[in-house]
């Protein structure tokens, strides 16, 4: 039997390693290169509706990597597969043909596409309606964020000892409840002394911004009576953003836009012939193509003057990225909701990518991601554990079809459509 297992083992490994068509690989490349540096990638040629921002936010800093392919990208599971084997300590879901597909090396087997499974359940009204799966990640999300992990897998050696078996089991059940608590204890303490450090660094800002508010006289000078007025908004709008920041993008939101209005305060200063103060840093971190002079840019079907350096007039500040140069520009066109028609988020050009929100944070990971727990252990998804798996593994059984649209069947191997 241990031969046979093996042999079905790296039957499985060798057929994953096999080279794929190139309409079902290149997606799943393009999707690992992207994960390494995010935690949700949509493809160009993906159909279903998304708020990627809020799906981002409700990810967090959990280790759990998002991918959202086209229709024709291949049986999502599979994606999911070769995604997993290569960006190994974490949870991986991918959406394509309205199926939800997850694997995970960091929780028990088959419970993460479980999870994805309950999710689709919950949301499958909405699903049905418009096909919008924002509500759907931000559920799955949550699910995940309480998940048991690999310590609180059960045995899969053994049928005897059914008896202490019990004993056992609700031991780990125990002390699993108590590892998750912890988890999300130390979790939130870390993530509250987080912010509560980038809430010390905007207020010392904000509070500058509003000295200078309150005390710049513009005279008659029409271009500093404009700057101030650029300085006065971007203050009332950092104060808007403040008052119910809770995640780390709202609060890059406020960092930035307090910059904003004091690159605008600067701006007057120098009018007035006042001193400049401190040296202010970059409102953002500049990436791709930066505006070198003044000048008009096109944005889909509309153009957009575009200035280097802050311009009176110009107080909204873009990093730079899809097509779209870096600099200052009179009114903040990739925060509006036209944009996801305009230069459309899964084809086309333009936006649709985490950095390119003004505000956006540097990568949730630097040169590793974080994990719930290290080692090698019983469990997981990925078929690289001592046993389980739910691709590679010895872990047998098909999977739950996480699908809508056809009817949910709860029998492997189904496909239960939305």
């Amino acid at each position: 039997m241990p031969r046979l297992l093996a042999l079905l083992g790296l039957t499985a490994v060798l057929a994953l390693s096999q080279p794929v068509g190139p309409a079902a690989a290149e997606p799943v490349d393009d999707a690992i290169d992207a994960l390494r540096s995010d935690s949700l990638y949509v493809d160009p040629g993906a159909s279903a509706p998304i708020d990627e921002d809020r799906v981002r936010d409700a990810i967090g800093d959990l280790p759990l990597l998002v991918a959202i392919l086209p229709d024709d990208s291949g049986d999502a599971f599979d994606s999911a597969t070769r995604i997993g084997l290569e960006l190994d300590g974490n949870t991986v879901a991918v959406l394509a043909d309205n199926d939800l597909a997850a694997g995970s090396d960091i929780v028990c087997a088959g419970i993460s596409d479980e999870l994805a499974g309950d999710a689709v359940d919950a949301n499958r009204d909405q699903l049905e309606a418009d096909g919008d799966v924002t509500a759907l990640l931000v559920d799955f999300a949550a699910r995940m964020e309480s998940a048991p992990g690999l310590d609180d897998c059960e045995s899969s050696g053994g049928s005897g000892g059914s008896g202490n078996g019990w004993i056992w089991f609700a031991g780990i059940g125990v002390a699993g409840l108590a590892g998750v608590g912890g988890y999300v204890v130390y979790r939130r303490r870390k993530q509250d002394a987080e912010f509560e450090g980038l809430r010390a660094e905007i207020t010392s800002l904000y509070d500058r911004l509003a000295a200078d508010v309150s005390n710049l006289n513009p005279g008659e000078d029409p271009v500093t009576v404009q700057a101030v007025a650029d300085a006065s908004e971007r203050y009332t709008s950092t104060g808007a953003l403040l008052a119910h920041a809770d995640t780390t993008g709202e609060y890059a939101a406020a960092r930035r836009t307090v910059l904003e209005g004091l690159f605008a305060a600067r701006t007057a200063r120098q009018r007035l012939g006042l001193d400049l103060g401190p040296d202010l840093p970059p409102v953002d971190e500049p990436e791709g193509e930066q505006l070198a002079e003044s000048r008009q840019v096109t944005v889909g079907e509309e153009t957009h003057e575009g200035f280097p350096h802050y311009t009176p007039g110009a107080p909204y500040y873009y990093r730079g990225g899809r097509g779209v140069p870096g600099g200052w520009y009179r009114s903040n066109f990739w925060e509006g909701a036209l944009i996801g028609s305009m230069l459309g988020r899964r084809g086309g050009g333009g936006f649709g990518h985490d950095n390119d929100r003004p505000g956006a944070a540097a990568p949730r990971w630097g040169s590793g991601r974080q994990t719930r727990s290290g080692g090698s252990r019983s469990g997981g998804d990925w078929g690289r554990r001592s046993s389980g798996g739910d691709w590679g593994g010895g872990g047998g059984g098909s999977r739950r079809r996480n699908s809508w649209g056809g009817g949910r069947r709860r029998s492997g191997g189904g496909g239960n459509r939305w």
